[in-house]
């Protein structure tokens, strides 16, 4: 079984199935007036134009496994509070080409932290026991708002290894571990921000609690395979000691901080009942 019938499994909203809100042909989505971003519709335009009989899965559903070593490595264990299958995955565009050969898009469009939100994805659907384990050399992750390049990145999965298309996406934004390690250490931190800021004001903050802490286990997973995979980091770094080089990754990985789980339900609240306290004492 290839890629294409994997996704074909997953059952939507249209036929009662709660795994995704939509699975099924790429024009059937466009006509449907359910995708509500101009930059995907336009993008999506280019796509058919080439590739007619491309599918698209829309907020896949999926989980974490924290019982698989890497995921243990980065010590997030939070992320298993949660329900299961409650990280929604960004757009996935899935076909098969020349020679039956089968490949696959994760695909979102531009914002602060989209292509590390991607990647992570990537890591969650390809990591031992997922959906996607099998098909990971026929994935790539993209965040563009360049129809042209979705479509280009579309024709050079079946051309080029994803693994090259994925370094080469990757540096036309990060032009180093670093940098890449710099932005998402930034993003951790603006998420923590955001909890305190965003979370007083609702009522039911579980989707958000939900997305905040998801948010914080792809940046650590994000850093942690990154940097393994760095093979300037391993040679020259340390000097071919793989050992050093995965004690420098978990390291960088517990750099993205985070709140915890039980303090995300008590932002808010906590801080009324310190301004009560204060009110009462004047």
């Amino acid at each position: 079984m290839g890629i294409v019938d994997a996704l074909k499994k997953v059952v939507d909203i249209r036929n009662n199935g709660t795994d995704c809100q939509f699975n099924g042909y790429l024009e059937d989505y466009v006509n449907s007036g359910e995708c509500h971003s101009d930059v995907k519709q336009f993008a999506y335009a280019k796509v058919l134009d080439v590739f007619p009989n491309c599918h698209i899965c829309v907020g896949l559903k999926t989980g974490v496994d924290v019982s698989i070593i890497p995921n243990q490595i980065i010590r997030y264990k939070d992320v298993g509070k949660l329900a299961p299958k409650s990280y929604v995955c960004p757009d996935i565009l899935y076909l098969s080409g020349k020679d039956d050969a089968e490949k696959a898009l994760i695909y979102t469009t531009v914002s602060k932290g989209s292509y590390l939100k991607a990647k992570g994805c990537y890591l969650i659907l390809t990591e031992p026991g997922a959906l996607l384990e099998t098909y990971r050399n026929d994935i790539v992750a993209l965040s563009s708002d360049d129809g042209n390049f979705v479509v280009n990145t579309l024709k050079d999965l079946f051309t080029r290894s994803a693994g090259s298309i994925q370094r080469y996406l990757e540096r036309k934004i990060y032009p180093s571990y670093d940098a890449l390690f710099k932005d998402a250490v930034s993003l951790s931190e603006a998420t923590s921000q955001r909890a305190y800021e965003v979370l007083p004001t609702l009522q039911d903050r579980t989707s958000e609690i939900t997305d905040i802490v998801y948010t914080w286990f792809l940046l650590k997973k994000i850093c942690y395979v990154s940097y393994m995979l760095d093979k300037n980091a391993l040679n020259v770094v340390h000097e071919g000691n793989t050992k050093a080089q995965r004690s420098q990754a978990k390291l960088n990985a517990d750099a993205i901080k985070f709140i915890p789980y039980s303090e995300l339900w008590r932002i808010g609240s906590d801080s009324e009942n310190k301004t009560k306290k204060s009110d009462d004492l004047n």
